[in-house]
């Protein structure tokens, strides 16, 4: 094998001939790279080659509060990976070793309060999943009694909180309604 620069030496083809033929690399195959699927969710990474054009994305992987909202190229972050984008052809989409993540979006749900017995008025109270909030402070009041706190139970049987307890995660429901009962006493 020549390569560009290399020379013929004069004494070794002299009064002979030698046929020297083109060797083309393939511009359509550049160097293979893996793939680094980040789920962020506690599971393993997940490595592709760019060699695997045959199944180049993982699964919509799950996170208990989220909704899975994508994979981004972690050095371009408005850079959402698909499915379709990256069956075209694989190996034109990654040309560097590439970090590729999980973009998450939390639930929100809702605190609904109770009187469980009592008077008055209470909005319901906005949560957002993995966010820590201070609970509405009571509005109601009752003639049977002074307030206790909240539960999750009426009957003061489920999980108790304080009066204006900071609180977070109280569902994993996207969208649910979680019902907290005044407790008198």
């Amino acid at each position: 094998d020549y390569c560009d620069k290399n020379m013929l030496k004069d004494e070794e083809y002299r009064d002979k001939s030698k046929t020297l033929y083109a060797k083309w690399k393939n511009a359509q195959s550049p160097s293979m790279y893996d793939v680094t699927f980040i789920p962020d969710n506690g599971s393993a990474n997940i490595i592709f080659s760019t060699s695997d054009v045959v199944d180049p994305m993982p699964a919509n992987p799950t996170r208990i509060g989220y909704s899975f909202g994508g994979w981004y190229i972690v050095s371009q972050p408005e850079s959402e990976i698909t499915e379709d984008s990256v069956a075209v052809n694989v190996r034109t989409v990654y040309t560097q070793a590439t970090y590729v993540k999980a973009k998450w979006t939390p639930y929100s749900y809702a605190v609904k309060f109770d009187a469980n017995g009592g008077d008055g008025t209470m909005e319901d109270q906005s949560f957002t999943y993995d966010a820590e909030q201070s609970l509405t402070a009571n509005a109601f009041t009752s003639e049977s009694g002074s307030f206790a706190g909240w539960n999750t139970e009426a009957d003061g049987s489920g999980t108790a909180y304080t009066d204006g307890q900071s609180v977070k995660n109280l569902t994993a429901e996207n969208g649910g309604v979680v019902t907290l009962y005044a407790q008198w006493e």
